[in-house]
């Protein structure tokens, strides 16, 4: 739906649960399924930030609005998203599936750098520094 009729997509009225459906599958450890919410968050993401040169001059009007939409959803699920992405980096998914993880935060990084490094910060703060039997795993610098 993304790729052929977005703006009627965000601005279904289920677009938020449906987000938040996409943010927790991020941790499934099932690569199949891993790639192709990676994928979709990529055409989310992609939605915010890149105008279809092929239709430059038609497409104009519909790409602010559907900026307008997907930076808005961000605006409210981004941190939401980072979280879940490092936690499931960490601790859901097997080493090759972290390229997954990665691609959904280097679309990120090319939506917005600066909301990303706070909602990274944000994330790595939620982790644990230590582990159930009270040994530190890591450790924060200020």
């Amino acid at each position: 739906f993304l790729q052929w009729i977005p703006i009627a997509f965000l601005q279904c009225p289920t677009i938020k649960p449906i987000l938040q459906c996409a943010i927790m599958a991020l941790a499934l450890d099932h690569k199949d399924a891993n790639t192709s919410v990676v994928k979709f968050f990529h055409d989310f993401i992609k939605g915010a930030r890149v105008q279809d040169v092929n239709k430059l001059a038609q497409d104009t009007p519909s790409f602010h609005q559907r900026r307008a939409l997907t930076q808005a959803l961000l605006a409210e699920q981004g941190q939401n998203l980072v979280n879940t992405v490092i936690h499931a980096s960490v601790f859901c998914l097997p080493t090759y599936m972290l390229s997954n993880a990665a691609d959904v935060l280097y679309d990120l990084v090319l939506y917005d750098k600066e909301t990303l490094k706070g909602w990274l910060e944000n994330a790595l703060r939620l982790l644990p520094s230590q582990s159930s039997s009270g040994t530190i795993t890591a450790t924060r610098s200020n």
